[in-house]
């Protein structure tokens, strides 16, 4: 007798059913990974360019607004303060925290 009997051709397609149910999965969630990596890369990136020029203009005693170098970008809950001649700027860019303070003499 050649070939397969039906029990062990339902064994085999349930087997691969699940492999592939797998590997599918996997890769769905390596590619979310992905893609909130990129997310969270770009947002730091984001918030260290806002910061590097929030503090050259206080290094230079302008103004400045977060939210007006990047527009672009979901910056929110900015704060600024200024105690005991340190200026401070703090800016939130994807739930990620950025701050920038300066000394003045």
């Amino acid at each position: 007798m050649k070939g397969f009997t039906l029990i062990e051709t339902l064994i085999y397609l349930a087997i691969s059913a699940t492999i592939a149910t797998a590997f599918i999965s996997l890769a769905f969630t390596v590619a979310n990974s992905q893609a909130r990596m990129r997310e969270q890369v770009q947002a730091e990136e984001t918030g260290l360019y806002v910061a590097r020029i929030v503090e050259n203009a206080l290094r230079n005693h302008a103004s400045v607004n977060p939210k007006d170098v990047a527009p672009d970008a979901d910056i929110h809950n900015v704060t600024n303060s200024t105690e005991n001649s340190v200026t401070k700027i703090s800016f939130m860019i994807a739930n990620q925290l950025f701050s920038v303070s300066i000394y003045e003499k």
